[in-house]
């Protein structure tokens, strides 16, 4: 999936990955080592998303059109 996923990104396609931290098919840990091995140049640090005016959790946004919540 990774280079699938640069590929995408190379495109300019914005990618969006969203995980909890409860999720039982995909756990937050396993999501955060494929983030580590995609070896991306974080470019705003965790901060808070809103929606409806209401926090909706935290992203981070790293080079290349990739964000993750």
């Amino acid at each position: 999936m990774i280079p699938i996923l640069h590929e995408l990104m190379s495109e300019g396609v914005r990618v969006w990955v969203y995980n909890g931290d409860l999720d039982l098919a995909v756990p937050f840990s396993s999501t955060m080592d494929v983030l580590k091995k995609m070896n991306l140049t974080i470019v705003k640090e965790w901060h808070p998303w809103f929606t409806g005016g209401q926090l909706g959790g935290f992203t981070q946004d790293s080079q290349g059109n990739f964000t993750y919540a």
